[in-house]
């Protein structure tokens, strides 16, 4: 029973969605946590508690302006000095022949720009992470492909 003076006494599932919007989300956790101890199967909490584990997930965004644009974010429980990136750009006149560049993370929250390499073509890219002993990739965030 919580005491009178706790504050997970007033854990509501309002008042993670509001921490939650407003970015908070070790409060928006901490309200999500006291809801499911005093409920195990409330179910708002635990939509609430697969959309914050959604929030932690990397993010990958490739977007095509002047240059190509790489950005990433990679949330707390997921950094590892492991992690790189993948960049596949095809020309569009030799379909067949992608190029393949690779680079570790070294930052938790960044961005790459780079000139186009051909007048048209696409690209790809995606977050991995090397992994156990035989350094097997594992995909953590696929961005959006592009053509320009």
């Amino acid at each position: 029973m919580a005491r009178p003076d706790d504050p997970d006494r007033l854990a509501s599932p309002t008042l993670a969605q509001l921490y939650l919007a407003q970015g908070h989300l070790a409060r928006a956790r901490q309200q999500v946590r006291a809801m499911l101890q005093r409920e195990p199967e409330h179910r708002l909490a635990r939509a609430l508690q697969r959309r914050l584990r959604a929030s932690e997930a990397p993010r990958l965004e490739l977007t095509a302006e002047r240059s190509l644009r790489l950005r990433w974010e990679i949330g707390p429980g997921r950094w590892s000095e492991d992690l790189h990136i993948v960049l596949v750009v095809t020309p569009r006149r030799s379909p067949s022949s992608p190029h393949y560049l690779s680079g570790p993370v070294r930052a938790r929250k960044d961005s790459l720009d780079m000139p186009f390499p051909y007048p048209g073509g696409s690209a790809s890219a995606c977050l991995v992470r090397l992994a156990g002993e035989r350094r097997e990739l594992r995909v953590l965030a696929v961005a959006d492909a592009l053509s320009w």
